[in-house]
């Protein structure tokens, strides 16, 4: 049922077993910590009858145990390197994410990698961020050793795709479709883009760019950028009097900063824009959003039941292979009751 033809993957963020209200950071903590400190003390101080101690000692008793459990998870926080990182006090797993409709909450991000022939994962992973290029290549190995077989092609969406990926690719013998996060932005018009970005500056066959006015834009030199990648700078000639200038710059002149690993970029955006690329990228969604729209709508799984990473991890897998049973009776009927035990 599984044809290594193409393989698509995509990550579902699924709410954790826990509220966001506990979701707290070093701050928040200490100022909950505070208040609930000067309550305890008013509490404390309120001169009651006889019969009104009892309720009054038993509701002391809940704040300063409260008092204890912050007490304890503010040690946990100070061990953090980041005194604004929230860490949910229900699952310390649970790194805070942005879900569907912009709420935020203590999620997990669930990947998954999904054959297209019948629509059977092949692998799953679970991460405490958002999608990124290494989990590409981390899920694409771990369905090759599943299956036996690496795939011809696959592909994903931007949240994938980053420079480091875009160049390791070029190493592997599976043919890789995944748009950056700009793609969308350089296949718009330019006669309508309020501003121009790197994509918009054509590059030849020397290495050197035109701005969307046509100008030769001038090489400056290399520097440092993020993690010491050098990047290639380059100014804007013509500036002074170009009509476009608005839409490219505020500055006087513009410079350009060019990543090394550009071409790579390049290459991968060239693919797409062809018939075939355009094609294989968008059976993408048909397959594998389809997996998680039957487990979030379907099957009603939008918020996990267990706590922790590990139960987290085995909860999503657990999922995924209830629907790979599901397609086998599905489109194998014959085939599945036969290895049923008589």
């Amino acid at each position: 049922m599984v044809g290594f033809e193409h393989m698509e993957v995509d990550g579902q963020r699924i709410k954790a077993n826990a509220s966001y209200s506990r979701s707290k950071n070093l701050k928040s903590l200490n100022k909950d910590y505070e208040k609930i400190k000067r309550g305890l003390q008013r509490l404390l101080d309120r001169e009651v009858s006889e019969q009104a101690r009892e309720k009054r000692d038993q509701r002391a008793a809940k704040l300063e145990k409260k008092l204890k459990q912050l007490d304890e998870f503010r040690k946990h926080l100070e061990t953090l390197e980041d005194p604004e990182k929230r860490v949910n006090m229900t699952d310390f797993d649970s790194p805070m994410m942005t879900l569907k409709g912009g709420m935020a909450g203590p999620s997990y991000n669930h990947q998954s990698a999904v054959d297209e022939r019948y629509g059977v994962t092949t692998a799953v992973q679970t991460s405490q961020h958002g999608d990124h290029g290494d989990d590409l290549l981390e899920i694409t190995d771990a369905a090759k050793a599943n299956g036996g077989s690496g795939h011809a092609v696959v592909s994903a969406d931007c949240a994938f795709c980053n420079y480091d990926m875009l160049e390791r690719i070029e190493q592997r013998s599976e043919a890789f479709y995944v748009p950056d996060k700009l793609f969308e932005k350089s296949r718009e018009d330019k006669e309508t883009k309020r501003r121009f970005g790197l994509e918009d500056f054509a590059c030849n066959e020397r290495g050197e760019y035109h701005c969307p006015a046509g100008h030769l834009t001038r090489y400056i030199a290399v520097c440092a950028g993020p993690k010491d990648q050098p990047l290639a700078r380059y100014r804007g000639t013509g500036c002074d009097d170009c009509e476009l200038k608005p839409k490219c710059t505020k500055a006087a002149v513009r410079d350009l900063n060019v990543d090394s690993r550009e071409p790579y970029r390049r290459k991968m955006r060239e693919k797409l824009h062809t018939d075939e690329g355009r094609e294989i990228y968008m059976k993408r969604q048909a397959i594998v959003e389809r997996s998680h729209g039957d487990d979030q709508h379907n099957r009603k799984w939008r918020q996990h039941h267990l706590r922790g990473l590990e139960k987290a991890t085995a909860e999503f897998a657990l999922i995924r292979a209830v629907s790979n049973v599901a397609r086998f009776i599905r489109f194998k009927p014959t085939e599945f009751l036969a290895l049923q035990p008589t």
